[in-house]
């Protein structure tokens, strides 16, 4: 039972390094709605460390140093997915996750999807517009 319970469990969210001001990059990722996972909470971070939990439709804005940078959604015992994105300073990069469509064909095979767990896609894409982002909440991002 202990091992289950590990297994569900998301990382936890620690504040990131706040960047210098003067030479950041802003990345923007945001869950798209679906019923396909729709109760799962999904952890987003970069470099192994988990900065928010997002729920359907919820996007987080974080202000991370440029360079190459390696991003993840991972939703509790399922492999992170990950995607590395250049980031120049004062560059916004958009990324849109969601729910993958192979997740229904787990649901009817309840043993496969405790040992895979959700599994979400992450892309690059252009940043919607404000308008488009205001039917999501935003989750705010702790600094140390």
């Amino acid at each position: 039972m202990v091992l289950i319970a590990v297994g569900c469990s998301s990382l936890p969210v620690v504040p990131l390094s706040a960047p210098d001001v003067a030479n950041r990059a802003e990345v923007v990722i945001y869950r798209v709605y679906a019923f396909n996972a729709g109760g799962v909470s999904l952890t987003v971070g970069t470099g192994g460390q988990a900065f928010a939990n997002l729920n359907n439709t919820e996007y987080v804005a974080a202000f991370v140093p440029p360079g190459s940078r390696p991003f993840f959604v991972q939703a509790r015992s399922a492999d992170p997915t990950t995607l590395t994105v250049e980031l120049k300073p004062g560059e916004r990069a958009c990324l849109k996750t969601e729910a993958d469509p192979g997740n229904l064909g787990k649901v009817l095979l309840p043993p496969l999807l405790i040992a895979t767990g959700y599994r979400f896609t992450l892309e690059q894409v252009p940043c919607p517009s404000e308008g488009e982002f205001a039917k999501y909440k935003r989750v705010n991002v702790e600094y140390r």
